[in-house]
Formats: C-alpha cells, structure tokens, sequence
C-alpha cells in the first residue's frame, strides 16, 4: 500500500558518505566474469541472474540469464543479494530501501544507481526523507544485499543538478537574486499583500517538498495578463497574474509553481546559461570563467547585454522541461494535492492555444501540451491518489481579489513632436496605436506652441475616416480640438491597431510661423 504523502516524515537535511577503494576496472573483466546476483521479486519468486545495466533515467535494471536479456521496473523487485547463498531478505520500513554491509552495518537511504564497481546511494536518518542530497558510491564487493522500499517514489531514486555548468551554487544563487532584482526593476510588480503572501506561502511549501529545499525561495507575482511563469534559477520564481486568473484549482497553480521550482532543481537555468556564457564568448572552449572571480562573471554578463538579454535568449531543452515536470507530480504528491490536475493545467494552455498573445512565450519553450498531459499521466498509476485535495478557500479568495483590481496603467512614447508650422499652413503626423493586448487606449500629450502674438497653435486629432473629410472640406468629426492655445494638454481615447491622424493647425495666423514641442504617450491597461 502506497504511504499516504500527509505521512511522510518532514524534510531534513541527509547524510551521505562516500565510502571509496580500489577495485578491478570493470572494462578490465570480462563480461561473463561478471558475479551473479539473486535478483527477489515482490511476490515471493527468486532468481539467480546477472545485471547487465541499472538505467538510472527509467529506473529499470537489464539482466541477463544466459543469452536471454530481461529488463525488470526496480519497484518489482524486492531485494537483490549480492551472495547467492544469503539469508533469506530482511525487510526496508517501506519508506526507505535498506543497504546491508557485509561488515553488519545497515544503512537506509534511496538507491540510485548500480554499476560493476559502485553502489549509488543517499543515506537518511530513521525516520527522515532525504531530499536534494546527493548520491555517493560504496564499493559493491562491500554491500551483501540492497532491499527497495516497498514506498520509494521514483523521484527519489534519482540525483538532479549533476550535468556540468560553470557556475557552482554560489554563483548560481547571486546571479539569480541580481536577474531577479534587474526584472522586479523593468516590470511591474502586484502590489497587493494578500495576494502575494498566498503565492509566496504556497511556494514555499513546494519548495521545501521539492529535491532542493536547502537554498532560499523568492515567489514574486508580476501584474500582466501574461499566463506564464519562469524563473531566474538559484530558488527565484516569477508568476504572472494571468496565469493565476487562468488557472481552475489551487493544484493547478500548485503545479505550475512546482515545474518551475524543478527547473531550480535540475539547475537548468545554470546548464542553459553556461551555454548561453560560451556561445557570448564569456566562456572559453576550456570552460574556465574569467578565472572564477565571480565580479568578473557578473562584469561580463552585463556587458554582454545583462540579464534579461541573457534570459530572454536562454533556452531549456524538451528534456529540461519533461524532468520538471516529473519532479512537479511527485511534489504535489508529496504536499496532498491531487497531482492529475497538471493535466487540467496543460488542457488549460491547449485551450488557449488560439491566442497567440498570451501563449506565445510559453510555447516557444515548453513541450506542447498534449504531450505533457502524456508524460505526466504516466506517473499517476504509481501513485495512491485517494484522498488528496484539489483546490482551497485561499486560492478561491485570491482569485476573488484579483477580479476586482485593476490592471495598472502602462504609458508608452510614441515619440517626441518638434516641428515648425509655417503660417497660414498645418502640420500632419499620422500615428499607428500598436498596444498589443490592450482592448482601451488613451492618446495623451503636452503640447506648447513658441512663436507670433500669441505663442498659440490649433491641435485637433482625428481618426483616419473624419480626417479624410475634414481635409476636404467636409464635415467631419474630431476625437480632440484644443482650439487656439498656447499649451495643449490633449487627452482621447482611441482603438488599439486602428490609424489616427494629429493636426497642428496654423492657418488663421497669416504672418508669422509657430515652434511646436512635446512628446506623445499612449497609455492603456492590458
């Protein structure tokens, strides 16, 4: 029976040894010298085979029995003996598997890995779940017997982070609080405590059930409709509003929260970023790093462009992303929540697959959905999902909150206006309203006139059907008239992706010519 994730014990930090001696190259044997092992079934059959390869990515071991080559899940099995006369199998607490020395000790922890030399292992505490920490090797002529946990989750049996980058973890970490800092910046951050003290909680409940909770979290909401969310690495998570609005249940949010926590996991940022540092010529071939001064790291990447230039062209690979995922199932899992709703969450990305505005980040770099739904879906058999929760007054009260804030207003320059208007002649600029999600727009602009009797000019905004007529001569209908001023505050609402024309109009002053400065916003809400 699978343990119910409410009773597992509490993260802590593990202990791990490295226990090391000399042994025979295994490429120096040959194959069939390899020693047998009793290979116990769940179930009560035993037999006597010999390991060919422990795949650590799928956690299946390949035996071979003479010329037949058979592959068995490590969860089928209950027990290898590395003495083909052993005792009869003892038994694991379920929760963890169990290392029994030939010396007596017995050592329990997670397997994670076998190979003709070594034993892959993580030791924990009784009564602890090891998580983040890494494995060591025992030499295998020292171990008798490896027994699996009846309860070990497939995402323990595994080491994350390990792939080479150049940043090492301190490293790592403050390059991601400066990226984080750099973005908090240039975005606009939700100001609403409510809303960001649950997203905060909540992800700080991921992280500590994730497979690093060891280094420090920061969950930020930036206030856009964008629904995505992404991270700087080194424990630095962005969310945007719009993927909470979009999201159905607490767990779907949960599960969004936890893929990227699992890129914080894998390291991924770090590995994509290394590359990143040698295709910027930052790094050399050699992998060295300006000498490993980390200010000169810093130095170099903000030269090259700073950080967001780094993240925006920073690329995770598909298996980047299918590994976080597989941690984000296991880490809902392991918090109660019913890990099936990161299928509703890829159904909810599929859906809105018609709106390119707000999608098209997210799949530039992500799987598509539907074969998401497929990889997690696959975990789900090996999991007891009775009794676990979906959703929470809290998100239900978040997500009631967020309907009632208002997006905040965005201003962006459409240019600066410096021109001279001769007399009895007008000035046309015409202007494109281009902000790109706003369903509203608001023209503003300070305008001032230089120059005649009256320092004045005429300031009339047209969209492009009315000024058609209005320029010749008939009637018309003008968005703005300021009439004969010398300073305009002009303000008009106006239609994203429609054309509007702006008239300087000096032609009631015969004489004398007019110096007309000032800049043009256009302001709107997402």
């Amino acid at each position: 029976m699978m343990m119910h994730p409410s009773a597992s014990p509490l993260l802590t930090n593990a202990l791990c040894l490295i226990l090391l001696a000399a042994t025979l190259p295994s490429a120096a044997r040959g194959e069939d010298d390899r020693r047998p092992v009793v290979v116990h079934f769940r179930g009560g059959a035993a037999d006597t085979l010999k390991v060919d390869k422990y795949d650590r990515d799928h956690r299946i071991f390949r035996f071979k029995d003479g010329k037949t080559r058979l592959e068995h899940d490590v969860r089928t099995i209950a027990a290898l003996s590395f003495e083909v006369h052993a005792s009869p199998i003892d038994t694991s607490d379920g929760a963890h598997d169990l290392l029994i020395m030939n010396d007596g000790r017995r050592l329990g922890g997670y397997f994670r890995g076998l190979s003709d030399d070594k034993v892959r292992f993580c030791e924990a505490r009784v009564g602890e779940r090891t998580a983040g920490s890494r494995s060591v090797e025992l030499v295998r002529g020292e171990v008798q017997r490896i027994v699996f946990g009846r309860e070990v989750l497939d995402v323990d049996r595994h080491d994350y982070g390990t792939e080479f980058n150049v940043l090492g973890d301190e490293l790592e970490i403050a390059l991601a609080v400066s990226f984080s800092n750099e973005i908090a910046a240039g975005a606009a951050v939700l100001q609403d405590s409510l809303v960001s003290a649950y997203v905060n909680d909540l992800g700080q409940r991921i992280a500590a059930a994730s497979q690093r909770p060891e280094i420090e979290y920061s969950f930020t909401v930036l206030n856009s409709r964008t629904v995505n969310a992404f991270t700087s690495g080194g424990g630095q998570v962005f969310i945007y509003r719009g993927l909470i609005e979009c999201m159905g249940s607490e767990a779907e949010l949960a599960g969004v929260i936890a893929h990227e926590v699992g890129h914080i996991v894998g390291k991924h940022t770090a590995r994509a970023l290394t590359n990143q540092l040698i295709l910027a010529g930052i790094v050399g071939g050699g992998a060295e790093l300006l000498g490993g001064d980390n200010e000169k790291r810093r130095a170099a990447i903000q030269e090259a462009g700073g950080a967001i230039a780094f993240l925006r062209q920073m690329q995770y690979s598909r298996d980047d992303e299918r590994e976080a995922d597989f941690l984000a199932v296991y880490s809902l899992y392991r918090l109660g929540y019913d890990p099936t709703a990161m299928a509703g969450v890829f159904d909810t990305f599929r859906k809105l697959g018609g709106d390119p505005s707000q999608l098209e980040v997210f799949f530039q770099d992500h799987p598509a959905p539907a074969e998401r739904i497929e990889n997690t879906s696959a975990e789900l058999p090996k999991l007891n999902l009775t009794g676990l929760r979906s959703d929470s007054a809290a998100f239900v009260a978040v997500k009631e909150r967020l309907a009632g804030l208002e997006y905040p207003l965005l201003s962006e320059s459409l240019g600066k206006v410096e021109t001279m208007v001769a007399a009895s002649a007008k000035e046309v600029f015409n202007i494109q309203i281009s902000s790109e999600g706003a369903s509203e727009s608001t023209l503003v602009a300070r305008l001032e006139a230089l120059g005649g009797s009256g320092n004045d000019v005429r300031v009339l905004l047209f969209d492009e059907d009315n000024y058609l007529n209005w320029s010749n001569g008939h009637k018309a209908e003008a968005l703005f008239d300021g009439g004969q001023t010398t300073v305009t505050q002009l303000q008009a609402k106006v239609v994203p992706g429609r054309k509007y024309v702006l008239v300087l109009d000096n032609s009631f002053s015969w004489m004398a010519e007019k110096r007309v400065v000032g800049e043009l916003f256009v302001q709107y809400r997402e």
